[in-house]
């Protein structure tokens, strides 16, 4: 895991079309992530707020997205300093898939290969949607997968 230090920013332009706070990578960091299509990082923000991503662009250099939550968990504000450790997600989805619906995808070969067939971004959205749900029956009932409620 590499560390580095970088400030929450604000991008100035209010028409932007992404999240205005933000992390700038510097390049020294952010190049070895650009090896390949998968430029997804696993990141722990001063040792308090784990965050995994993916880094964009916007133009001659990356960053990581801030949300409000995060920004609240961290207790800063645009301009303060932070330290972030940074690694590679390799991981299948980019994300920790919930036990719950792994085993449903397991189990059910037609929701298995649903699942498979959507873009990343929408098998990210599904899974962070199961982990935000604090109980098991609302886990296995609210994602019970549908072609028209997956690829609607």
């Amino acid at each position: 895991m590499t560390s580095f230090d970088t400030t929450l920013e604000k991008f100035s332009n209010q028409h932007s079309k992404v999240y205005q706070l933000h992390f700038p990578i510097p390049d020294r960091i952010s190049k070895p992530f650009m090896s390949n299509e998968n430029k997804r990082v696993k990141c722990l923000i001063n040792n308090k707020v784990e965050l995994r991503s993916g880094l964009m662009p916007q133009g001659d250099y990356w960053y990581l997205i801030c949300n409000n939550r995060i920004q609240k968990k961290l207790g800063i504000k645009v301009g303060d300093k932070v330290t972030i450790a940074i690694e590679k997600d390799d991981s299948k989805y980019g994300m920790d898939i919930p036990e719950e619906l792994e085993v449903m995808l397991d189990q059910d070969q037609e929701a298995g290969k649903i699942f498979e067939s959507l873009t990343p971004g929408k098998q990210r959205s599904l899974i962070y949607l199961v982990n935000k749900l604090k109980y098991y029956g609302l886990k296995i009932h609210r994602f019970i997968p549908t072609k028209s409620r997956w690829h609607g």
